[in-house]
């Protein structure tokens, strides 16, 4: 709990300072934070194990943890990440509170003793804040959770520090491309606005499951041709590395667990 606590209140902190320049381009853009944890191969069972006891505890709380919620997803490189959305920062005191009053309600050794079992299970983790570039984004009103597109595709675009606003002018040419395409397939991009390794952009797309992910990649390479191989390349000059990884979403290991459609990325 203490270790949760204290990484939320680090990373809000700083995407507060971030925040306050960010707010004057771009208004109240839809936030999360997200916690990354890299669980030992060994452990992968002790690990859900414990997240699920967890979950049990915070339904068991009641009211005390109406103010909690976070989705849960299972990635590749036995990662399990949590989206915490924040709005406006302006509940996080609520938040916080909320925590304390769930360790109170179960019990501070019962509360303690599951963490210990999750904190066995990590290698270590790591923390941002995303904001929703709309602006970058393709339909992403198509992008919300459902039950049957529960896959999520991720590239992380770690920008070379001058040249974000090349990263960015191609992404808007994409959105362009795909609309006079008539391309039927949604993204969405976030900028991290706290994070060690800045600037870095996110770039997610859903399915149902990785064959369906593959089937439309290589739908919409025949569809976009040279054009789009020509803005990939372009895109990839204002980029320092990238990295892609997948995850699923689990409904399992969220709180609440959502319903289908009232989640998005």
């Amino acid at each position: 709990m203490k270790r949760i606590l204290l990484s939320v209140m680090m990373a809000v902190m700083a995407a507060g300072l971030a925040g306050q320049a960010a707010a004057q381009e771009y208004e109240q853009p839809e936030m999360y934070w997200v916690y990354r944890e890299f669980v030992k191969p060994g452990m992968l069972q002790e690990y859900e194990a414990a997240a699920k006891d967890m979950i049990a505890m915070l339904e068991s709380a009641g009211d005390a943890a109406a103010s909690i919620r976070y989705v849960g997803i299972a990635g590749s490189q036995h990662t399990y990440s949590y989206a915490i959305p924040i709005e406006g920062f302006s509940g996080i005191d609520e938040a916080w509170e909320s925590w304390g009053a769930v360790v109170q309600m179960v019990g501070e050794e019962k509360w303690a003793a599951v963490e210990t079992r999750s904190s066995e299970a990590v290698d270590h983790g790591e923390s941002y804040v995303l904001a929703l570039r709309e602006d970058l984004s393709y339909m992403p009103e198509k992008t919300a959770l459902t039950a049957e597109r529960p896959f999520r595709a991720y590239d992380f675009w770690f920008a070379i520090p001058n040249k974000t606003k090349e990263f960015e002018s191609v992404a808007k040419e994409f959105v362009s491309m795909y609309r006079a395409k008539g391309i039927d397939h949604a993204w969405r991009i976030y900028e991290a606005v706290t994070g060690g390794d800045l600037p870095m952009y996110l770039l997610v797309e859903t399915a149902m499951d990785q064959a369906d992910y593959y089937a439309k990649q290589k739908k919409i390479a025949e569809m976009t041709g040279e054009d789009g191989m020509r803005l990939y390349q372009k895109a990839l000059k204002s980029a320092r590395r990238v990295e892609q990884q997948w995850g699923v979403v689990r409904l399992d290991l969220s709180f609440p667990p959502p319903e289908a459609a009232s989640t998005k990325d």
